[in-house]
């Protein structure tokens, strides 16, 4: 504690007239010299109290006690006082945060810094050595939290008396892409038989399962495109949260990129952001046909016994895209004996989908969902069947193609006219 680093003692001063005062100030022992020195507790401080809380707030001069290592080693470690305080606030991390950051400090973090004093480190010296790793913006700027939580932990043990302000990294990844009409309708076709032609794939399906596997496939990615949902929430989908006498799904669940089931994303225990979507009639009718072939209970779509990873949706969509035409320019991961990737490719592969340098993804089918319903939906409808929190989050997701969005104004046409009335 800083109380007990620094010590008040009163400096008495005498003015023109001979009359005594005095202010209060403090002195400590330097931990590299061992030299005594002294300094006011603030200006002109003769209020005892004031003076204490000055040097409550002081930092610690560098010493061994609060280099970057002495605070950061082990502090996202299981078990750690750090996170076992924040798991009692109700604020806990989420296994994959806590890999990420325990892989930031013990590779990056204290092998480059571990000696040098919380004290003297400025925003911009973190800056300058981002810079120099070979690191996406993405990354640098993950990073940039994980310092950020250092920090904190040290302000609040009197280390530092400030958090430097370090400034993020503009991210350099591209937004995903939508699906146009015509090719939607292409990659998935009202007809039973037709889902399962696209999405089945003999190469890698074993004999007797490639019609199971070809519809699991094709309701899991129709689901998806239907509801705004995200990977892991299609993936960790459970028959109780299928209603469907009442047109919907509860999104409740999610796995994460180990196929580890948590809460969606941003839900914590006080706050489990779950959410409800309707669905159309479509996605309705078949998610109907999967519930009278699927599991019993728990999870609505499993591949080979395991959850359904994320690599193996997305080989499977492509796999469709590429079918209906719409080329890639890249190959499908493919099933391999004891690996859990097949995907989305396989549907798009079917459709012959052109993407002339788009970035479509199973993520894409959440982006379509959004940018068609943004002129069918109200505002706070959407934003809850998306489960975002702010009409910004809308609008990134909106990537519309501006003929199609000319015939979706077409109802307010009437209205238009009324310009010149």
């Amino acid at each position: 504690m800083a109380t007990d680093f620094y010590h008040l003692f009163k400096r008495k001063y005498q003015n023109k007239a001979g009359r005594e005062y005095f202010y209060w100030w403090y002195w400590w022992y330097d931990p590299d010299t061992g030299r005594q020195l002294q300094k006011p507790a603030g200006r002109a401080e003769s209020v005892r109290k004031h003076a204490q809380e000055y040097i409550n707030n002081l930092p610690i001069p560098s010493g061994k006690a609060d280099t970057v290592r002495a605070v950061a080693e082990g502090m996202f470690e299981a078990g750690s006082p750090y996170l076992l305080r924040r798991e009692a606030k109700g604020s806990g991390m989420k296994e994959g945060t806590l890999r990420a950051y325990s892989g930031f400090v013990r590779n990056h973090i204290v092998k480059d810094w571990g000696n040098t004093p919380l004290n003297q480190i400025e925003g911009a010296d973190i800056e300058d050595w981002l810079m120099e790793k070979p690191f996406s913006n993405s990354t640098r700027n993950s990073i940039i939290d994980c310092w950020n939580l250092i920090f904190r932990e040290a302000k609040r043990s009197n280390q530092v008396r400030r958090i430097p302000t370090i400034e993020r990294f503009a991210r350099n990844s591209r937004r995903y892409d939508t699906f146009r009409d015509d090719e939607l309708f292409a990659l998935f076709p009202e007809k039973r038989e037709d889902l399962i032609a696209l999405y089945s794939d003999p190469e890698n399906d074993y004999y007797e399962e490639i019609e199971y596997y070809g519809l699991m496939f094709a309701v899991m990615l129709l689901t998806t495109v239907s509801g705004g949902l995200r990977s892991g929430e299609i993936r960790a989908l459970c028959r109780d949260q299928v209603f469907i006498n009442q047109s919907g799904i509860v999104v409740s669940k999610a796995l994460d990129s180990n196929n580890k089931v948590t809460l969606p994303k941003k839900g914590k225990d006080d706050n489990p952001k779950w959410r409800a979507v309707l669905l159309p009639e479509r996605a309705i009718q078949a998610l109907s046909w999967w519930l009278e072939v699927a599991p019993p209970s728990g999870m609505l779509f499993k591949y080979a016994d395991k959850p359904v990873d994320r690599n193996l949706l997305l080989d499977r969509l492509k796999l469709g895209m590429e079918r209906v035409g719409l080329k890639l320019g890249m190959e499908r991961v493919g099933l391999k004996l004891g690996m859990e990737r097949v995907g989305l490719k396989l549907g798009m592969e079917r459709v012959g989908i052109k993407p002339e340098g788009r970035k479509l993804k199973v993520h894409s089918l959440r982006y379509t969902y959004n940018t068609r319903m943004e002129t069918l939906l109200s505002e706070e409808r959407l934003l809850q069947f998306m489960g975002h929190e702010s009409r910004q989050m809308t609008l990134h997701y909106s990537r519309p193609y501006w003929q199609e969005r000319l015939v979706a104004y077409g109802g307010d046409k009437e209205k238009v006219e009324q310009f010149w009335k």
